[in-house]
């Protein structure tokens, strides 16, 4: 509302108005809704600023107090206090202004209060933070101190196990080892023993049989003398005969000497796979023993009533296992490397093994070679022997030693065959045993390893 004259009752009544006002005081607006006249105009003016005593001055836009004509036609009318009313109106401004300022100050003494309680709990705290921290580092001390000393009992428990288990093993593979020994001389000198009285007999046979081989070419020269052709004819068959033989009993010596070359290259092997199994025993069983003291000290850990306060200092531990982990794949390491010795020891048993089929069919061949050589040997010594039994006039010429002489043979040779077949299934055995126990002691480094593993999950865990 803009300045302006003041008019009398009557005329503001009677003065119309239309709509809304937009009133303006001292740089403050405020729209009045009414039915436009001066009275209702001014009453609305002043309970929209708060003067309801206060005497006022309308005017227009052009700083002209309004007519009681011209009211309708202005959309913005300014407002004037007159007399005391601006006087008043700064009083009550510097009253609220005092009003703020005493609130603003009582809130300001009472945060100051509270800015001395905040600093002094502050204080409280920042003190029991210190306590605590430095309870915590003695705590952590004792803690780790504690840890170490139960570390170093148990290594040095499983230092002490360890040593007592390898002079155990040691001594049980010293024992072994003597015993492998006694009975494999014992079986090679058996052997040999064996062979020995075999060739010993064969000899003795053949040394009864050289005689009467003599007499027979006695009688025979006796009863042909009349026919030298004859008597060459029935000398050729038996030395093709002693030839035979002693072609056999070559090969038979060189039988037996292959078989006790083998014996020994089989008895070398085994004890230094055995020396190998044993050392891999030993640290397996040093792995596994490690293993259980590990799983049952995490069991006492985990039992104890401090272990929730361990389990947060529990570096030390964490690095054993580490270390523990770093040995097992050491040890896997090892394991491969065995694993790929083992498959070399089968491949060289398996070319072993086929060289011994390859060394029996040519055994075999030359049975059957010797066999049809004496057969050949035998068809001139039949043919002879008729024609001696048909010249002969006495019955005492007939003769009776070239049937002797292949039956010796034959049995000679079926002796040879079996004793070889005898040591060729003995070899077998020996490797299917060997093979039982490579196997029996690859299940137990697997229950050696499952228990480590099982045992460094829980450490992890």
């Amino acid at each position: 509302m803009a300045l302006g004259s003041e008019s009398t009752a009557e005329e503001e009544e009677a003065t119309p108005t239309r709509g809304s006002l937009c009133v303006h005081a001292y740089g403050r607006l405020e729209e009045v809704g009414v039915q436009p006249t001066l009275a209702a105009l001014r009453e609305a003016a002043r309970e929209a600023f708060d003067l309801p005593d206060t005497e006022i001055l309308l005017k227009g836009p052009d700083g002209q107090c309004l007519a009681p004509e011209g009211a309708p036609e202005i959309s913005s009318v300014y407002l004037e206090l007159q007399g005391n009313g601006l006087f008043d109106l700064e009083q009550r401004i510097d009253q609220l202004q005092h009003l703020q300022v005493s609130y603003i100050s009582d809130r300001l003494g009472t945060l100051a209060e509270e800015q001395v309680a905040c600093q002094a709990s502050i204080a409280g705290l920042t003190d029991a933070l210190i306590e605590e921290q430095a309870f915590r580092q003695e705590f952590e001390d004792a803690v780790r101190a504690e840890i170490k000393h139960e570390c170093d009992g148990v290594a040095l428990q499983s230092k002490r196990r360890l040593e007592q288990l390898e002079q155990r093993l040691r001594e049980q593979v010293d024992e072994a080892l003597q015993r492998l020994e006694e009975r494999l001389t014992r079986d090679l000198q058996d052997l040999w023993q064996w062979t020995s009285d075999e060739c010993r007999q064969h000899r003795d046979r053949l040394e009864g049989l050289e005689p009467r081989v003599h007499s027979f070419g006695a009688a025979a020269r006796e009863a042909l003398e009349f026919s030298q052709g004859l008597q060459s004819a029935s000398q050729g068959p038996v030395k093709e005969c002693l030839d035979a033989q002693a072609r056999l009993s070559a090969r038979v010596d060189d039988l037996c000497d292959t078989l006790v070359k083998e014996v020994q290259e089989r008895m070398a092997e085994s004890r230094r796979f055995q020396e190998e199994l044993s050392h891999r025993d030993e640290r397996t069983e040093s792995l596994r023993d490690f293993g259980q003291e590990l799983h049952a000290a995490m069991a006492h850990l985990r039992a104890s009533p401090e272990a929730e306060k361990r389990d947060r200092d529990r570096d030390p531990l964490e690095r054993a296992v580490g270390e523990l982990s770093r040995q097992m794949d050491e040890w896997r390491e090892e394991q491969g490397h065995l694993r790929r010795q083992l498959q070399e020891e089968s491949d060289m048993r398996t070319e072993a093994q086929s060289r011994l089929a390859r060394g029996m069919s040519l055994l075999e061949q030359a049975f059957q070679e010797l066999q049809a050589e004496v057969k050949g040997a035998d068809d001139p010594v039949k043919s002879s022997a008729s024609e001696e039994k048909a010249a002969a006039s006495s019955p005492g010429h007939q003769t009776d030693g070239d049937p002797e002489i292949l039956e010796v043979v034959r049995q000679v040779r079926e002796e040879c065959f079996e004793a070889i077949q005898r040591e060729v299934r003995s070899r077998l055995q020996d490797a299917a045993k060997l093979r039982q126990a490579l196997e029996m002691e690859s299940k137990s480094r697997k229950e050696a390893f499952g228990m480590i593993q099982r045992a460094v999950s829980q450490c992890g865990s």
